[in-house]
């Protein structure tokens, strides 16, 4: 009986003994984890430095890795440069630790890596394993902000090569998540206001943007008010922790925010850059002999060879941005970049004047005049803005006066006319004759 059990004790373990195996290997399999030491960063002096521990945790075999640091430069600076962790031991024959170097005050991203050299024969088979710091940072703050955000994100953790294969190949298990964040808040500890006005925008004229303000530091004051001041077409103002406003003149525009408590004030100011989507107005004049012929745009009537001079100085912008150069096409094929060229006609014909400018928005106006060049004499005279009428040498004023009827009309009048004229004499003759 007893042997029976023996054997059956021996089966079973022999049995059971892969599963604590399998067991002990899925725990030994957990993957690593990247985290930034602390989390959250608070800052109440203006200037205050603090340091962040970039650490990997469960990792097995960690020979190099590589990250990314990136931090937004309007409210943080790197002081000094990244400093070894205590994952690696410290320098000797076997490990070596090295990390990129970057200037003081460098405004990121920048790229950093650790590497562990030193016993190429050891380090092919071993790299350290476990938990640990792999870099330091250090940031100073530059202004206060409500919340900013530094993220580092590893962007290579690298096994030993193995014993000859000189291939180094990712670590395994890889984590899940490759990057870790940290928070920094900086907030005057007198609760004086630090206004925030956003960021600095780029649209088109016209355009309606909302105006926000929810960043000013502190918030939820209850007798914290917020004023906003624009200068783009005449000083105006508008009150509100957040407003909308219409630009409609183009160029940068400044806005200034003011937020005022029982502490004190404080302003932002941030740039509205409007460009312009009104083009320039070109305005096509014909001078013949110095002497204006058209300003209406209506088609006008010179003849072969008749020289004209075509001005542009009543062209202009809306909203006074520079124009470009000026592009005249004549119709005929031929072009001019002068303000006021001249020109004439070979040939008969209607032909249309076009003049284009653009303006430094990158906009083009363009204007278009007719013009009939005929065999005759031009029917525009030097001097005078009255077209002529060349058929007859009779002016077209001389004859506004007269009475132009269709025969349905002017036939029957003589008709009538005639028959009241005979009748009258007839009349006047009977009664002659009576007396």
């Amino acid at each position: 009986m007893i042997k029976k059990l023996t054997i059956t004790m021996i089966i079973t373990c022999l049995l059971i003994a892969p599963f604590f195996s399998f067991i002990q290997f899925s725990q030994a399999q957990n993957s690593p984890t990247l985290s930034l030491t602390p989390q959250t960063v608070t800052v109440t002096n203006p200037s205050e430095t603090f340091e962040l521990a970039f650490k990997i945790n469960d990792v097995k075999n960690l020979w190099g890795w590589k990250a990314v640091v990136t931090w937004d430069s309007q409210y943080l600076e790197m002081t000094k440069n990244p400093r070894k962790g205590g994952f690696y031991p410290e320098d000797t024959s076997i490990f070596t630790y090295t990390i990129n170097k970057v200037p003081a005050g460098f405004q990121g991203p920048i790229d950093v890596n650790g590497i562990a050299t030193g016993n190429e024969a050891m380090l092919e088979l071993d790299a350290p394993s476990g938990s640990g710091t792999l870099v330091i940072f250090t940031f100073k703050v530059l202004k206060p902000v409500i919340s900013t955000t530094i993220t580092v994100n590893a962007t290579e953790l690298l096994a030993p090569t193995g014993l000859g294969t000189g291939v180094h190949d990712p670590i395994n298990p890889y984590p899940a998540v490759t990057y870790a964040t940290a928070t920094v808040s900086y907030i005057p500890s007198d609760g004086s206001p630090v206004a925030h006005a956003g960021s600095n925008q780029t649209i088109n004229q016209f355009t309606n943007v909302t105006l926000d303000a929810s960043q000013t530091i502190p918030q939820d004051i209850a007798d914290q008010t917020y004023t906003w001041t624009f200068t783009d077409n005449a000083t105006r103002t508008l009150t509100g922790k957040t407003v909308n406003y219409t630009f409609d003149q183009p160029g940068e525009i400044p806005v200034t925010l003011t937020v005022t408590n029982s502490k004190g004030t404080s302003t932002a100011i941030i740039y509205i850059i409007v460009k312009s989507t009104t083009p320039p107005v070109p305005v096509i004049r014909v001078t013949v002999a110095d002497a204006v012929i058209d300003d209406s745009g209506e088609i006008i009537n010179v003849s072969i060879g008749q020289q004209l001079r075509f001005n542009s100085e009543k062209s202009y912008d809306p909203y006074n941005l520079t124009l470009g150069i000026y592009t005249w096409n004549f119709g005929d094929g031929k072009t001019a970049n002068e303000r006021n060229p001249g020109h004439s006609y070979s040939t008969s014909g209607t032909y249309i004047v076009s003049l284009t400018i653009p303006n430094s928005a990158g906009l083009n106006g363009t204007a278009t005049k007719t013009i009939f060049v005929g065999d005759g004499a031009p029917n525009s005279s030097p001097g005078s803005n009255k077209a002529n009428d060349s058929s007859n040498g009779v002016s077209r004023d001389s004859r506004q006066n007269t009475l132009d009827l269709p025969p349905v009309i002017l036939y029957p009048l003589i008709f009538v006319t005639v028959f009241a004229i005979g009748g009258a004499a007839f009349w006047l003759r009977k009664k002659t004759d009576n007396t």
